[in-house]
């Protein structure tokens, strides 16, 4: 069921993708019904126990997040998250897919 799920989540993400985007011309009725497509599968998942991993605070968090691109700051003590670059989600409370984020790392001593 996991492996199913996993596909429902690739339909998701190309959703969001195409929500992100401003549109140039009048496409207001492409745009309310790929809104309410979205709603609909938000719904399904959730009713199976999917739900999304929202990044509460700015904490890098290993264990439901993968770093897949860090950039070392002098700014911060630990690391942390300065963007989501794709969404997690927890099936039952269990984790079914890390989120992918941007992680800041502090500045190693002694380096410029």
């Amino acid at each position: 069921m996991s492996d199913t799920l996993k596909e429902f989540l690739v339909i998701l993400d190309n959703f969001e993708r195409a929500l992100s985007h401003e549109q140039k011309d009048d496409c207001q009725s492409l745009r309310e019904g790929v809104e309410l497509i979205y709603k609909q599968l938000l719904d399904v998942l959730k009713r199976q126990g999917v739900e999304p991993i929202e990044i509460e605070d700015e904490k890098f968090d290993p264990r439901i997040q993968q770093a897949f691109i860090t950039e070392e700051s002098s700014e911060i003590s630990e690391p942390t998250v300065s963007e989501e670059l794709q969404k997690g989600y927890r099936l039952h409370d269990r984790l079914l897919r890390p989120s992918m984020v941007k992680v800041l790392m502090p500045k190693k001593e002694g380096e410029i």
